[in-house]
C-alpha cells in the first residue's frame, strides 16, 4: 500500500490532477493468493495519518460499482481523502504501492494517468480481470517519473503488478501458472534494485514464507490470512497500519481490520452495500468503541514513549 491519491474527482473537496505521496514511508504490503477454489486479496495500509476511509459507489452508466479505501492527506496545509485501492463487483480487486521515483518515458501521445478518467477509476468501473488491466494501463501516459506500482487480481486468480521498467516503459509482473501466490511491499517487482529499505524486504520474505506454508484448501482462512497481515504491520507513534483488509474475489466479501487491531473485524457483503447510495464512511466509525479506545491507547502510549525519548537526547 502506498502513499499516492488516486481518485481525485471523486470527492469535490479533493484537488484534481494532483499526485500525493506525502510521507516517504516504507510500509504497505499485498498479496493475493489462490488455492484450488479460494481466490484471496490481501493487504495492510500504512500511513502516518491514522484516520481511514472507505467509500461505497454503486453501479452507474459510469460503469461498474464497487468500494475505494483510503487515508487522510495532508499537505501545503490542506487535507482530504485519499482513495488508492478497492474491489469492484465483478471480484477485481486493486491497491497501491509506494516506490522511490524512478524515471519514465513521457507518452504526451496518450491520456494522463491522473487525468479526468484516471487509470485508477477505470480499473474500478471498466475492469473484470487482469488481462483488462493490462490493456488499459497501456494506453495511459504516466508522465515521466513514477513513484509506485499497483498490484492488481481478478476472481481466476490471475494477478499482476503495474511497475515502473528499467527502459522507462510500464512493466508487467504476472502471477505464473500454476503459482499459488504473488506478493509486493516496497520493492519493485520489476526490478528489486528498486525499492525502499534494505534487500531483500522482511515484509515480502515473511508474507512469501507464510503463504508457502500453506498445504490444502482449509489452511487458506480468514484467520490464517490474518495472521500473515498480523505478522508484518507496524506499530509505533509516528507511522501505523492504519487498516488491514481480505478481499475474498470470489463471493464479494471484504473484511476489514482498524489500526492493527485484529481481535475485530467488519465484513461487507459488496451485493448488499452496494444496493445502497454513495457514501463515505470512516473506518473508525464502522468498529465498536471498544476497538476505538484500544487502538487509541496504544497510539497515545506510543506517542508518550517517543516524546520522552526525545526529550533525553
Amino acid at each position: 500500500m502506498t502513499f499516492i491519491s488516486v481518485f481525485l474527482l471523486l470527492l469535490a473537496s479533493q484537488v484534481v490532477n494532483q499526485p500525493v505521496w506525502n510521507n516517504p514511508g516504507k510500509g504497505c504490503s499485498i498479496f493475493t493468493i489462490r488455492f484450488a477454489d479460494k481466490v484471496f486479496f490481501c493487504g495492510n495500509l500504512d500511513h502516518p495519518n491514522p484516520d481511514g476511509y472507505i467509500r461505497f459507489l454503486p453501479n452507474s452508466a459510469e460503469g461498474f460499482g464497487g468500494i475505494i479505501h483510503g487515508y487522510l492527506a495532508k499537505t501545503n496545509n490542506r487535507s482530504w481523502i485519499a482513495f488508492e485501492g478497492g474491489i469492484n463487483e465483478k471480484g477485481l480487486a486493486f491497491d497501491t504501492n509506494g516506490l522511490p521515483n524512478a524515471f519514465m518515458n513521457s507518452h504526451p501521445e496518450k491520456p494522463y494517468s491522473w487525468g479526468n478518467e484516471n487509470f485508477w477509476y477505470l480499473l474500478l468501473r471498466k475492469c473484470s480481470n487482469a488481462k483488462d488491466a493490462i490493456n488499459i494501463a497501456k494506453k495511459f501516459n504516466f508522465g515521466n517519473s513514477m513513484n509506485f506500482q499497483v498490484h492488481v487480481a481478478d476472481p481466476s486468480g490471475d494477478a499482476v503488478i503495474i511497475s515502473p521498467g528499467d527502459s522507462g516503459e510500464l512493466s508487467f509482473t504476472r502471477k505464473e501458472p500454476g503459482v499459488r501466490f504473488l506478493v509486493s511491499t516496497n520493492r519493485n517487482n520489476a526490478n528489486p534494485a528498486h525499492g525502499h529499505g534494505k534487500y531483500p524486504c522482511k515484509r515480502h520474505v515473511t508474507i512469501s514464507h507464510m503463504l508457502g506454508e500453506i498445504e490444502n484448501e482449509k489452511n487458506v482462512s480468514n484467520e490464517y490470512l490474518m495472521s500473515v497481515l498480523d505478522s508484518v504491520h507496524f506499530e509505533r507513534a509516528s507511522y501505523n497500519t492504519i487498516y488491514s483488509y481480505l478481499c475474498d474475489l470470489r463471493k464479494g466479501l471484504f473484511f476489514l481490520y482498524y489500526f492493527h487491531q485484529f481481535d475485530e473485524v467488519v465484513v461487507l457483503d459488496l451485493k448488499k452495500e452496494l444496493k445502497s447510495s454513495e457514501r463515505t464512511v470512516k473506518i473508525a466509525d464502522l468498529v465498536s468503541q471498544e476497538t476505538r479506545d484500544r487502538a487509541s491507547k496504544e497510539y497515545q502510549e506510543y506517542k508518550r514513549l517517543e516524546k520522552e525519548k526525545n526529550k533525553d537526547k
